[in-house]
């Protein structure tokens, strides 16, 4: 899978495009192929370091918005479903990523 990253804290050209591993669909979790996302103020300034507090282990592929279509669902996920379009806020993702 292909993931927008950063290796260290800085400016915008610190997201690469970087090949990484496809996550492992846990139970209540989705794996979604991205259609669209965002690049929010919070991203900005947890990519550039200014909020430590926030601040996640790198290499990291950073949080935010998305939409697109769950292609993997967890065991105990009953109300989701392949195929389904959705959008995800960034409280509920845990990474980015595109096949």
């Amino acid at each position: 899978m292909k993931a927008m990253q950063i290796k260290k804290f800085g400016k915008s050209q610190e997201f690469l495009l970087q090949e990484v591993a496809k996550p492992k669909i846990i139970p209540k979790h989705v794996l979604i192929k991205v259609v669209a996302t965002s690049v929010n103020p919070i991203d900005l300034k947890v990519r550039s370091g200014a909020v430590p507090a926030a601040a996640p282990s790198l290499p990291a592929i950073l949080q935010g918005d998305v939409s697109g279509v769950i292609t993997e669902v967890g065991e105990e996920l009953k109300i989701l479903r392949l195929a389904m379009k959705y959008m995800v806020a960034q409280v509920v993702l845990r990474e980015l990523v595109e096949r």
